[in-house]
C-alpha cells in the first residue's frame, strides 16, 4: 500500500471516529437510556470506561486532524497516542463481544449509544491502527502504555470508594461491582485489565505487521522499532 494511500485512510478514519463518537454522545444524551443504550441517565453515563474510552479514541483523531490536516505523516508521539487509545475501545468492544454479550445478551449492548461505543468505533480504530500504526517506530516495549488508561481509571474509581464509601442502588460508587468481593479483588480486577489492556496492543502490532508484509510484499521489512527500511 503507497504511503499516500494509507494517509488518506488514516484521514477518513479519523474524521469519522470523531463524527461516530458525537452522535453516541448525542444519542447518549438525548434518549432515555433504558431503551437507547447506556444504564445511567444522560451525562451521568461519563462514568464509564466505555464512553471515557470512546471520547479519548476521538480526542486524539481530533488532534491528529487539526494538527496535520491530513498532509504528512503524523510523529510517533501522535501515533503512540492512537496505539493507546484504540487498545483502550478494543478491550471495551472485546469484554462485550466475548464476555458481557454471551452473557446477557448481544442484543441489550448494541443497540443506541452502545451501539457506537461497543461496535462501531472500537472496530473503525482497530481498522485504522492496523493499516498505519505498526510503520511508525512503534516497539513492544510501547505497549506498556496502553495499561495507563485503565490505570488512571482504576486509580479514581476505587480511590472514589475509599473516600466516599460504595452506596447502594443508582447511587452506588461501585457501579461496575468489582469490589463486591472486597477492595483487594477490585484491585486485582483492574490489574488485569491493564494486563489485557497491553496483550491486546501486543497482539494488534503483531497482525498490523503481518498484514503490512501481505499488503507491501514478501521483500517488506520491518525492524523492532517497527519502521519500514
Amino acid at each position: 500500500m503507497k504511503e499516500e494511500t494509507r494517509l488518506k485512510i488514516n484521514t477518513i478514519s479519523n474524521v469519522l471516529t470523531v463524527l461516530f463518537t458525537v452522535t453516541g454522545l448525542a444519542v447518549m444524551v438525548l434518549r432515555n437510556s433504558g431503551t437507547y443504550g447506556l444504564s445511567d441517565e444522560g451525562l451521568k453515563n461519563l462514568k464509564f470506561f466505555t464512553v471515557q474510552s470512546n471520547i479519548f479514541a476521538a480526542a486524539v483523531s481530533a488532534y491528529i486532524l487539526i494538527r496535520y490536516k491530513g498532509k504528512g505523516a503524523p510523529d510517533r508521539s501522535s501515533y503512540l497516542l492512537k496505539m493507546v487509545s484504540t487498545a483502550a475501545v478494543f478491550v471495551t468492544f472485546s469484554v462485550v463481544a466475548f464476555f458481557f454479550g454471551p452473557l446477557y445478551g448481544h442484543s441489550h449492548f448494541y443497540h443506541g449509544s452502545n451501539l457506537w461505543f461497543h461496535l462501531i468505533v472500537p472496530l473503525l480504530c482497530v481498522a485504522d491502527f492496523l493499516m498505519t500504526c505498526p510503520y511508525r517506530g512503534i516497539s513492544k516495549k510501547d505497549a506498556l502504555f496502553s495499561a495507563i488508561p485503565p490505570f488512571l481509571y482504576g486509580s479514581v474509581y476505587l480511590a472514589n470508594i475509599l473516600i466516599n464509601g460504595i452506596g447502594s442502588g443508582r447511587d452506588s460508587n461501585d457501579w461496575y461491582g468489582f469490589v463486591n468481593w472486597g477492595l483487594p479483588v477490585g484491585i486485582l480486577i483492574f490489574a488485569g485489565i491493564m494486563a489485557v489492556s497491553v496483550l491486546a496492543t501486543l497482539l494488534l502490532l503483531q497482525a498490523g505487521r503481518v498484514l503490512m508484509l501481505k499488503s507491501d510484499g514478501k521483500n517488506s521489512k520491518i525492524t523492532e522499532g517497527g519502521n519500514t527500511p
